[in-house]
């Protein structure tokens, strides 16, 4: 999430050193970053729902969705 927000900066600073390649590189990283974000989740979501559909507490769901949720 953090990265979508770089977006507006990284065309402004494209264009004022008038480099396309800037947008290019803002691309693949965040494509990257996408990845490792779905890799990362589809690890957590199975321990997330059975976190769920158990008697645990909140604290562990809230670890769990606090590492989804600040990646």
């Amino acid at each position: 999430m953090k990265i979508l927000c770089l977006f507006p900066d990284v065309v402004k600073d494209a264009g004022v050193q008038y480099d396309p390649s800037t947008i290019a590189n803002y691309a693949y990283n965040l494509a990257k970053a996408f990845q490792d974000f779905t890799t990362m989740s589809a690890s957590l979501m199975p321990r997330l729902k059975q976190l769920l559909h158990s008697d645990a507490n909140g604290d562990q769901v809230g670890k769990v969705l606090f590492r989804l949720l600040t990646y």
